[in-house]
């Protein structure tokens, strides 16, 4: 199983410096699209050696965001030879989402979605880097640290349920290697255009995978569909959300040495 990933990151390198480095193993190859004076996102491609792929412009013909074309472009840049997994900057995939897929037995004329919980700020996301949860490794399957899932979307007029856009899985033996680019319209809408190009039969929510959405907090529902305006998710670095104690505390004063230091080889002479 060949598996290339797409993702959009328009100034959402905070987002994308976390789960880069997680989701990057994943595939065998990735590249991500972005504007080519978005000098942070490139910076994070070029620090984990991911491909970038530049979409001249975000906003045309009344667009607001143009996911659509943004994403057609990073597929132009794949080879397209089996499954392609289009995943949004903010999304991180668990450690062994591989094998899950593999024991699956995918079935190439479907596309594929889903699950996901929202991991609310920067300390929530590193105590879960440091202290992973047994989530993954049990037969029950579930969030991590008891996060809720996210809502799925069906679409009663269209036959119910339909991989939205943070993750759908799709091969190119289904004959669709384009995303929907339509103008005027913004990220929501692209992403579920292009579920809806499958039928309802085709379109599948894989249980055993849960992914971690990046957020940092707030009610405003889609509040990035038009372009970035969410704060910023910048952690602690790891010496402040994880400090290591102190090897000699002030009320245990240092024990003197109790030989003397060795005063080591002698000087090489020829």
């Amino acid at each position: 199983m060949r598996i290339e990933a797409v993702s959009v990151c328009l100034h959402y390198d905070d987002f994308l410096e976390q789960t880069i480095r997680v989701n990057q193993p994943l595939f065998d190859d990735m590249v991500v699209v972005t504007q080519q004076d978005d000098a942070k996102t490139i910076a994070v491609c070029t620090r984990y050696g991911v491909r970038t792929a530049f979409c001249p412009y975000f906003q045309r013909g009344g667009e607001k965001f143009a996911k659509g074309l943004a994403i057609n472009i990073g597929l132009a840049h794949l080879k397209l030879e089996d499954w392609v997994v289009h995943l949004d900057a903010d999304t991180a995939l668990p450690r062994n989402t591989r094998k899950h897929l593999a024991n699956i037995e995918l079935d190439p004329s479907c596309i594929y979605g889903i699950d996901r919980v929202d991991c609310t700020g920067p300390e929530a996301w590193q105590a879960f880097l440091t202290d992973p949860d047994l989530y993954e490794k049990h037969y029950f399957y579930h969030g991590p640290r008891g996060w809720p899932i996210g809502s799925r979307v069906g679409h009663f007029d269209y036959g119910g349920y339909a991989p939205i856009g943070f993750f759908q899985l799709w091969n190119r033996a289904s004959g669709i290697i384009r995303y929907p680019s339509i103008h005027g319209w913004d990220a929501e809408h692209t992403d579920m255009l292009h579920a809806l190009q499958w039928p309802r039969p085709k379109r599948v929510l894989i249980p055993e995978i849960v992914a971690v959405h990046l957020s940092t907090g707030g009610k405003d529902w889609g509040v990035n569909w038009h372009g970035r305006k969410s704060p910023r998710f910048s952690p602690a670095v790891a010496s402040e959300a994880c400090p290591r104690p102190n090897p000699d505390p002030p009320h245990h004063p240092p024990h003197p040495h109790p030989h003397p230091p060795h005063p080591g080889p002698e000087p090489y002479k020829p």
